[in-house]
């Protein structure tokens, strides 16, 4: 069962995706770089920020950092004129605050989200935020999201994550959360294969979410962690030719899991009482599967193999 939402802000509760863009491509404009909106949106799904282009084309730091500051102004001002409202937002968040605990992920920055909410009753629904500065590494890295979880208390296999972006739903994914991703115009050409289920509204929400409820009781529960791995062996290691320096990591173990019912310390912990090496196992990256599972690879130094 669901009891926590974890909402993305630009673009699922508020209509901003465009403005920021626009902002980015008009400060850019300023310094002889363009920003076609098709390289922005890819760039935008691997978390590559647009300033890299000007990195690339030789401007030096202090203009690029001036520009930033003329994006931000221009954002802002797009905040204070523009209709960002997104139809059904309020009634369907006070719908869904009779039932599940809600708090809201975003990598917008602070200054930028308390503007977008000062005269919005959004935030009434929701327990916390957490905006860019309150974590070290924003999405599509999994950290938000898993700031998040830490933040309630909640374990995955309880929670899903409401996202409009392909990197908001690689973040999701990457920390074992089922997502939801509501169409936005902007963003609808970007991958969401890997999304749990897209819907085209907000007011669609409270449904799709119970219907994961109707699929979490056909899966598996928490206690039946099994996977029944094979001990890791110092020879696969040397039969991967993988020179045993310490900035090395070979991939040593792979196992499918079904999507939301482990988190990455239960399997840390597992993971290491069968492998018998007295090191902490990181999982690198979870790969998504069609058919809502994920494979976790995990790595260990390999200087202590030898």
């Amino acid at each position: 069962m669901k009891k926590f939402i974890l909402f993305d802000n630009d673009g699922v509760l508020v209509e901003t995706e465009y403005w920021y863009y626009l902002a980015n491509k008009q400060a850019l404009a300023s310094l002889g770089v363009d920003l076609p909106r098709d390289r922005y949106l890819a760039n935008m799904a691997e978390g590559i920020s647009p300033w890299e282009l000007a990195q690339a084309a030789g401007i030096h730091q202090a203009a690029i950092q001036s520009s930033r500051k003329l994006r931000n102004r221009y954002y802002q001002e797009s905040l204070r004129k523009e209709d960002i409202e997104i139809d059904g937002v309020l009634d369907t968040l006070a719908e869904l605050s009779e039932h599940y605990r809600m708090a809201i992920i975003t990598t917008a920055k602070r200054p930028d989200f308390e503007l977008i909410h000062l005269d919005r009753r959004i935030l009434e629904y929701m327990e916390f935020c957490l905006t860019v500065e309150d974590y070290s590494q924003a999405k599509p890295h999994p950290e938000p999201y898993l700031a998040g979880l830490s933040r309630f208390g909640a374990i995955p296999a309880e929670t899903v994550v409401v996202e409009d972006s392909a990197r908001g739903l690689k973040s999701a994914v990457a920390a074992g959360i089922e997502c939801i991703v509501v169409d936005n115009a902007f963003t609808a050409g970007q991958d969401f294969s890997v999304a749990t289920k897209k819907i085209p509204s907000f007011r669609e929400l409270p449904s799709a979410i119970r219907a994961l409820a109707h699929q979490d009781s056909a899966a598996p529960p928490m206690n039946r962690l099994n996977p029944d791995p094979p001990l890791i062996q110092p020879g696969i290691v040397k039969q991967s030719g993988v020179a045993p320096l310490n900035r090395w990591k070979a991939v040593l173990w792979r196992r499918w899991y079904p999507t939301g019912h482990y988190s990455f310390p239960v399997l840390r912990v597992h993971l290491a009482a069968f492998s018998g090496l007295p090191f902490n196992i990181q999982p690198i990256f979870l790969q998504p599967h069609p058919a809502r599972f994920f494979k976790l690879v995990i790595a260990l130094p390999t200087i202590a193999l030898d």
